[in-house]
């Protein structure tokens, strides 16, 4: 058996516990895992000596052993366990004991009762109205506890399940329940296996009576759910007030890309963030006035010309304000076909390997044809890789401009497959939403049935009509990709529905 399979399971081999505790600087998850949940393991004289060395393995120690009826001496404050409910509850009696000893565990102790259903205990410890106590309640049947804490007209954020950590003296008031509370149930990460022998069928993140929270305001008390989806999509679609609300202090899978969309679509969202896509959606909007010389390099965005390029004098400003953007804006020329900037720039330097895979999805082949010429100079070879798996984040995506710009057409006609040109050059549009033939057969009606033109063409030309795109503050590409959104499944966004967990709380200890 591996080591640390065998530390997961309470099992320490000959120099396991040595080894691990030395080397790892005592944060293995494993052993902290099987000290929690093996009596014996956590008693054992080994355990005990890496307890001496280590408060995260002596505070995981001293859980086990309070959740085994035996209550332990706790000299400081740096061996109290937060989670004292799992994997196990204690006997009412010994909590009870607990509290008397330690009467600054109270809300732990609370926290077991709203899990083990100790109403007359709760009630004995006298405490302020927590939700992280209800959403517990809630979610283990101890609806008495938790009737009695929603129904208080003030409520109380004292438990702070992100840090571990309880705050006694300046509890945040006004608290509701927003479903960052890591209930016990959360905790619980193995499911059974299917009768048919495949893979455990994984549990939606939003069940159908919750669906709605999707598209209606959200209730001061959030119901008892996975709220990650709800964050993904207010960063998506740049929700200021929901996403402030919703997000976790850590990040949960994809929220990353989820808030840069939002803050390259949405102007005021960028300007909340304050971040590498806030000076990316200003870029595009060929404001420079927030970045100079002093701005923190870290804080400047790598890719800035999608979903609207800037243009060219922003590009050539933005150079001579942060010469260490040189290489991206060579990018950005690349991505909106700006030739004069990118030979200024690209003059007397080597050629990149990202400079090369942007002109490779370049409809000019100047740019590739530079770039390899100037890399035989230079005797550079170039991997030949495929890093474009979401084609919508490819920097030709923008609204062709110069020749190739889209006319308005006036008269909208059901004919969606009349492009203007001959028919023997015509094909098949690609099956991508933002590439020239999509752009032109979304201008006139694209609808299937007989009932006219279609409302999304007709609004696209009120739009441009009325100059809202030459704002630029929000690209007629916006309204396809809203659009597309709504009718794509979210896998087929990147996003990983399926696999999100609950704001991650590794082993509680």
């Amino acid at each position: 058996m591996r080591p640390d399979v065998a530390l997961y399971n309470g099992i320490a081999p000959d120099g396991t516990l040595q080894y691990y505790t030395t080397t790892r600087g005592g944060s293995n998850e494993f052993l902290v895992h099987g000290i929690r949940h093996h009596e014996s393991f956590a008693k054992s004289p080994e355990v005990n000596e890496v307890c001496k060395v280590h408060d995260r393995h002596a505070r995981a120690r001293n859980a086990r052993l309070i959740m085994s009826n035996i209550i332990p001496d706790m000299a400081s404050q740096a061996v109290i366990p937060y989670c004292i409910w799992y994997p196990d509850v204690a006997t009412e009696d010994t909590y009870r004991e607990l509290f008397y000893r330690h009467p600054e565990m109270r809300y732990h102790i609370g926290r077991a009762c709203a899990v083990a259903g100790y109403r007359q205990l709760y009630n004995e410890l006298d405490l302020l109205p927590d939700v992280s106590i209800a959403e517990e309640a809630c979610d283990n049947g101890a609806l008495d506890i938790f009737e009695h804490i929603v129904s208080q007209p003030l409520r109380f954020a004292v438990m702070n399940d992100y840090q571990r950590s309880v705050d006694l003296q300046n509890p945040r008031p006004g608290a509701c329940l927003n479903g960052d509370t890591a209930i016990r149930s959360s905790l619980q990460r193995h499911q059974p296996s299917r009768k048919d022998g495949g893979a455990p069928e994984k549990e939606p993140n939003l069940k159908g009576e919750h669906i709605d929270l999707l598209h209606n305001p959200l209730p001061r008390d959030l119901p008892p759910i996975n709220k990650d989806i709800l964050v993904l999509m207010a960063a998506w679609d740049g929700n200021i007030d929901r996403y402030a609300r919703l997000r976790r202090p850590v990040t949960v899978p994809n929220e990353i890309t989820a808030f840069v969309r939002g803050a390259y679509h949405h102007t005021p969202f960028a300007r909340w963030l304050e971040t590498c896509a806030y000076h990316a959606r200003f870029i595009m909007n060929d404001d420079l006035s927030r970045i100079d010389s002093e701005v923190d390099g870290e804080t400047l965005p790598e890719f800035f010309w999608w979903p609207h390029s800037p243009h060219e004098n922003t590009l050539r400003e933005l150079t001579w304000r942060r010469p260490d953007l040189k290489h991206q804006v060579t990018l950005a020329c690349i991505a909106g076909n700006h030739e004069d900037i990118f030979h200024e720039l690209s003059d007397g330097t080597k050629p990149t390997q990202e400079q090369w895979e942007a002109a490779l999805q370049s409809r000019r082949k100047f740019y590739l044809e530079n770039i390899e010429r100037r890399a035989k100079e230079e005797d550079l070879e170039f991997c030949d890789r495929y890093d474009w798996i979401q084609e919508y984040l490819r920097p030709t995506n923008e609204f062709y401009r110069g020749y190739d710009e889209l006319a308005v057409i006036k008269e909208i006609s059901n004919e969606p497959d009349d492009h203007s040109e001959d028919w023997d050059d015509w094909y098949q549009p690609e099956d991508n939403l933002f590439n020239y033939h999509m752009h032109l057969q979304m201008l006139v009606s694209n609808n299937l049935d007989d009932s006219g033109p279609s409302t999304l063409a007709l609004h696209y030309v009120d739009v441009v009509q009325s100059q809202i795109v030459q704002t630029r503050t929000m690209p007629a590409q916006h309204i396809y990709q809203i659009t597309a959104f709504a009718f794509e499944p979210l896998e087929d966004q990147g996003f990983e529905v399926g696999s999100m967990q609950h704001g991650e709380i590794p082993e509680v200890d």
